[in-house]
């Protein structure tokens, strides 16, 4: 019986996420800095991903197949558009080339429509966590004494009016 040693691999691993375009260095994030106001949408939602623990979203990465976006930003991309009011994936990512806030959070990724929209399902079950850091940290800051609760469970947008005639 003849042993072999191990062979080096043909390919290095890479690493699981993609290098981004730009850093807070970058004169592209800079210009775009400069641009938005201090109590800007896009800051907050800045801010409040950098509490999150995201560790547990960057684990579920096997580390095959293509380089993902990195979680961080993309989380920043899925946060603001949903504090706007926008859930749609496909916004999203042409949100990602046009607008402007949406490239500073984003550091210039632009990931497609089926990127952002497997992103958002791979969300889930890191939601209720991420609920609870932010109530945790809500009640550490005096923001709520958190004793009281509610959820609305409407699935419809509330605009809705007697005196109008539904459309078929």
């Amino acid at each position: 019986m003849i042993l072999r040693t191990p062979s080096v691999p043909v390919k290095a691993p890479t690493s699981r996420f993609r290098q981004v375009p730009w850093d807070r260095s970058s004169p592209e994030w800079i210009a775009l800095d400069a641009k938005l106001d201090p109590d800007h949408l896009a800051r907050l939602v800045d801010e409040g991903i950098a509490q999150l623990d995201l560790s547990p979203l960057i684990t579920s990465y096997a580390g095959t197949g293509s380089e993902a976006y990195p979680p961080a930003l993309m989380l920043r991309i899925v946060v603001y558009h949903l504090a706007i009011g926008e859930g749609r994936p496909g916004c999203w990512a042409k949100a990602c080339r046009e607008n402007d806030p949406v490239k500073w959070l984003g550091f210039g990724i632009t990931p497609s429509r089926s990127r952002l929209h497997a992103f958002q399902h791979r969300l889930a079950p890191h939601l209720d966590g991420w609920l609870q850091e932010n109530i945790a940290l809500a009640v550490a800051l005096g923001i709520t004494t958190a004793t009281r609760g509610a959820l609305d469970g409407s699935t419809i947008a509330a605009n809705a009016s007697r005196d109008r005639k539904s459309v078929v």
